[in-house]
């Protein structure tokens, strides 16, 4: 996946990466707000996730938690930034737990707000 999402990097460039993923039907706008306090301590980097945003794709597979993921991998290899803290609200910390568990190598710190690993069933 060689998507590069839309995004918003702030705050001393040199200090720990804290990568924010909005929830359903929201953007990276939905954290400027926060950015103020976050980046005393933070480079705060904003996302618009697959279809949200600034972020238009036609690829199908960027839907999918792995396909979401390898576009998380794309940013951070483009940001040159290994080791990241990653902070989701709901859909986007459903994205962020699937990638600690699927490259936990790549995080320093995990948040999640309002998420949860998935539904049971489909009903």
């Amino acid at each position: 996946m060689n998507l590069l999402p839309a995004y918003h990097d702030s705050g001393p460039p040199h200090a720990p990466a804290l990568v924010l993923l909005h929830g359903f039907m929201g953007s990276k706008e939905d954290w400027t707000p926060l950015l103020p306090s976050l980046t005393r301590r933070w480079r705060c980097v904003t996302v618009d996730l697959p279809g949200h945003g600034d972020t238009r794709t036609g690829d199908p597979g960027c839907f999918t938690m792995p396909g979401a993921a390898a576009m998380l991998d794309h940013l951070l290899d483009h940001l040159e930034s290994n080791r990241v803290a990653l902070l989701g609200y709901s859909m986007g910390g459903r994205l962020a737990l699937f990638y600690a568990l699927a490259r936990p190598g790549r995080l320093s710190h995990l948040v999640l707000v309002s998420a949860s690993p998935g539904l049971a069933d489909a009903r």
